[in-house]
């Protein structure tokens, strides 16, 4: 769960700092004529683009050789062992 949060707010992003970009030059951010379909359309397209690169860099920081095996964590007399890769 804490992960798609993450990945939610990276989504949001582009909007936010448009929203602060129209807020700092002077133009209410509150008015539609600012957020048209052409504005929206590129800022999710930015966030889809903030999301793949933050997956993607996900993905290649957690790799782990290959053979390796992954234990996932389980009870053992009472006690939470931890997840382990060898």
């Amino acid at each position: 769960m804490p992960r798609l949060v993450a990945e939610l707010l990276l989504f949001f992003v582009p909007f936010i700092a448009y929203g602060l970009w129209l807020w700092a030059t002077q133009r209410s951010p509150w008015l539609r004529d600012h957020w048209q379909r052409g504005p929206l359309m590129w800022l999710a397209i930015a966030g889809l683009v903030i999301v793949g690169l933050s997956l993607a860099a996900l993905a290649a920081r957690e790799r782990h050789r290959p053979g390796s095996e992954y234990r996932p964590a389980e009870l053992r007399d009472g006690q939470l062992v931890p997840a382990e890769t060898r």
